[in-house]
């Protein structure tokens, strides 16, 4: 008879103690991470980005002959993985010399290390979505 009590007191003290809200695990370290980025359409270029606690942060991207664009990010991470939405800090129209200029979001779903992200980045430019690579290290 009181194993039974003993039981359920266990598993409410179990329920009781477990948080229902707990903080997403980031397998991203936050700091600064750097390196490049390429697509057929721009070439290679170089990409910084700053990223807080909470996989949020800065960014800044430099292709040849073309201005530097800057913005803010937000990312999401899984199992060994991460997703990066980034957002130019102005919207950039699709005039003037470069008809490749970022005309939207870039995103970047790379495979995670403790020292280097690696994978996929896409972003819509003036001519249409552009796919390429990234390659950031910390």
């Amino acid at each position: 008879m009181r194993l039974p009590h003993l039981m359920v007191i266990a598993v409410l003290a179990t329920l009781l103690g477990c948080d229902k809200n707990p903080a997403a695990p980031s397998a991203v370290a936050s700091g600064e991470w750097s390196g490049t980025i390429a697509d057929p359409v721009n070439g290679a270029g170089t990409l910084a980005m700053v990223v807080g606690s909470v996989l949020q942060g800065t960014w800044a991207l430099q292709f040849p002959d073309q201005p530097q664009l800057r913005g803010t990010f937000v990312g999401a991470a899984g199992q060994g993985t991460a997703d990066f939405a980034l957002t130019p800090a102005a919207p950039l129209p699709c005039t003037g010399p470069s008809p490749s200029q970022l005309a939207g979001n870039i995103s970047l779903n790379v495979t995670v290390t403790t020292a280097r992200l690696s994978g996929r980045s896409t972003f819509v430019s003036c001519q249409g979505i552009v796919e390429g690579t990234v390659e950031l290290t910390r």
